[in-house]
């Protein structure tokens, strides 16, 4: 007897604000455009290809974290507000966590790093810089942090703060400390 139910393919990501991402071969354009950024930034500053692979992870961290973690929303009308309180990393793949696309995304700040800190020699401040953009990154991709952004985080001597926020924060009024040291009293903190 035949069956008397269709199979179907369950559907495409609807979220157009996300969808190019599934498209075949962006994962290669992707690292194709942070060659030729790198290429770029190698020529146009006559710099060491060190301190170049440098300028491109940091413009990476600045780019990716402001698209991906920070701006919510979608810029077309269609979707009727649904993703307004969503990050895009909140909306690629309808929100599931730990998929190749969320760790395809994941893995290339870390090879950025090793690159740059790699070509760099390992050396005081470009370590420093390329290390801090590196961790905030990953951090913010965590799938504990969904719905939470990092507001601010503060350098002080040896101080370190990472503070959260709800991305509901204005109707709840609640933030949120991940981790910190106040080095004054020697108080190690989390919560």
């Amino acid at each position: 007897m035949a069956s008397l139910y269709v199979k179907a393919v369950p559907p495409a990501d609807l979220n157009r604000n996300t969808e190019w991402f599934l498209y075949p071969g962006v994962w290669t354009t992707y690292i194709l455009i942070l060659f030729f950024v790198w290429l770029l930034v190698l020529s146009v500053f006559g710099c060491s290809p060190g301190m170049a692979w440098t300028i491109v992870n940091l413009s990476h961290f600045a780019v990716t974290y402001h698209f991906f973690h920070w701006k919510k929303g979608t810029p077309f009308a269609e979707d009727q507000g649904m993703y307004n309180r969503l990050t895009w990393w909140e909306q690629i793949d309808n929100g599931k966590q730990l998929t190749r696309n969320r760790k395809f995304l994941t893995v290339v700040p870390v090879v950025l790093y090793l690159i740059a800190s790699h070509t760099t020699d390992y050396q005081h401040p470009m370590l420093f810089l390329n290390t801090l953009a590196v961790i905030v990154l990953v951090i913010a991709k965590f799938p504990h942090m969904h719905k939470y952004l990092i507001v601010c985080i503060e350098m002080k001597l040896l101080c370190f703060t990472l503070s959260l926020v709800s991305t509901d924060w204005p109707m709840h009024g609640k933030a949120y400390i991940l981790v910190g040291k106040d080095w004054n009293s020697g108080m190690t903190f989390s919560g």
